[in-house]
């Protein structure tokens, strides 16, 4: 039996886990409140820029599908415990591994590439907080400065709920749907600069809405991690105080075993 000093120490430190614990899981239940709200958000407005930029693919090549030229982003979390979040998106990663244009989203992407010794182009850290729109900027840069390829790809956990994320790899720009047509509208703007306007709308708003969804997946599953902590050292309280209420009745037992061997000692001396 386990001494009872042992055992208290023991529960005080799973305690004070528990309770930075717990703390942690009612912050990440606000922050996770706060992205969904602004994905859904994003979801909504989402196939409206679709529709923008299928306008004009269908009217001309404003952007060259022909190129050889393909980019991989690869979105993974910034930091912390998030359970497979990562790992499932490993496989995907290992196929771009000869990609010359391998772009890389978060420090947990970075870490795994420099261990699997995956080479990669460029390194941007992936959001810490609820993600503003400037968080793009410099993908968005390097995007633009190879004019936008087409054949751009997106590693990311797709994310449905907080139970459930999809691992996979989707295009940057959609496929043509041909429900969209084209229409003509008279603006004060040529059609050249407008349609340059609207792939740029396009890009920014689809890169904004994959950081906004990376984010919510990553806050979703370390939610999930501190929740089975908070439940696991739950158990683990109740596991000790029993055992601690065993080894104090154990105690007093074996107290009052030795007094009363002692009474019964001193007793059969008096007879004699």
């Amino acid at each position: 039996m386990a001494d009872i000093t042992l055992l208290k120490q023991r529960l005080s430190n799973i305690s004070s886990v528990h309770e930075i614990t717990e703390a942690m899981q009612i912050i990440t239940t606000i922050l996770i409140g706060r992205s969904q709200k602004l994905l859904a958000y994003r979801r909504k407005i989402q196939p409206y820029f679709d529709r923008l930029l299928f306008s004009i693919t269908s009217r001309k090549n404003k952007i060259d599908q022909s190129s050889p030229t393909e980019f991989v982003i690869a979105f993974f979390s910034e930091k912390g415990f998030v359970s497979s979040f990562n790992q499932q998106l490993l496989p995907f990663l290992t196929k771009q591994r000869r990609n010359p244009n391998l772009i890389i989203v978060g420090e947990k992407g970075k870490h795994f590439c420099e261990r699997m010794k995956i080479p990669y182009k460029h390194f941007f850290h992936a959001a810490t907080t609820i993600p503003d729109e400037a968080i793009i900027e410099p993908l968005y840069d390097i995007l633009k400065e190879n004019n936008f390829p087409w054949k751009t790809k997106i590693i990311i956990n797709k994310y449905n709920n907080m139970f459930q994320q999809k691992p996979g790899i989707i295009d940057l720009f959609p496929a043509f749907e041909e429900v969209y047509n084209p229409t003509d509208a008279v603006t004060d703007v040529d059609q050249d600069s407008l349609d340059r306007i609207i792939i740029d709308k396009f890009v920014r708003d689809r890169l904004y809405y994959l950081f906004i969804q990376n984010y919510t997946g990553e806050i979703g599953s370390k939610l999930l991690v501190m929740k089975n902590a908070v439940e696991n050292s739950e158990l683990l309280k109740e596991e000790i105080s029993k055992d601690i209420y065993i080894a104090r009745q154990t105690a007093i037992t074996q107290e009052l075993s030795e007094v009363i061997s002692a009474y019964k000692v001193l007793q059969t001396r008096e007879e004699k």
